[in-house]
């Protein structure tokens, strides 16, 4: 096809460009940098509950940060303490 053969049939569309792969995925999957800094942490948490003769350590020594940006899931089985130390986080 010749090159004004190709312009009228190609009339009405958008013009054909050459696209580099790699800057096209850069483009589509942009880096986003975290901001620094803990908005949550926690040092040394304890929950007991009970007596010293019934003693329940509900939460025993939990340390961690989340920082900003972060995803966070808090897993266990039954009775681990997870809700109680969603409680003390407030």
């Amino acid at each position: 096809m010749t090159a004004p053969a190709a312009a009228k049939a190609r009339k009405g569309r958008l013009p054909l460009v050459a696209v580099d792969p790699v800057s096209a995925w850069k483009a589509a999957n942009p880096v986003v940098s975290k901001p620094s800094g803990a908005i949550l942490a926690l040092d040394s948490v304890w929950k007991v509950y009970g007596t010293d003769e019934h003693r329940v350590e509900a939460v025993r020594n939990v340390s961690f940060e989340v920082e900003q940006g972060d995803y966070v899931a808090i897993t266990g089985p039954s009775g681990s303490g997870k809700s109680t130390l969603l409680q003390i986080i407030g």
